[in-house]
């Protein structure tokens, strides 16, 4: 399978509406955030192991804290 090559300025439109769209996942609850794991691939959790553990610990405490009030 050929990669999809793309003009530079459709790639940029593409990202942006990404970005947009993820952004708008986070209004689907009032205890969510958006962890980006720059360099990563589809293998967050092998490419950025670090990221994903601190994402899980972030929202344990949370969590945690919410149960607690």
């Amino acid at each position: 399978m050929n990669p999809v090559i793309l003009e530079p300025e459709a790639a940029a439109t593409i990202e942006r509406v990404w970005s947009e769209l993820q952004a708008d996942l986070l209004g689907i609850s009032t205890n969510s955030s958006r962890v980006i794991a720059n360099g990563s691939g589809h293998d967050i959790q092998r490419d950025a192991t670090d990221v994903v553990i601190g994402a899980i610990s972030d929202m344990l405490e949370r969590v945690e804290r919410a149960a607690s009030q």
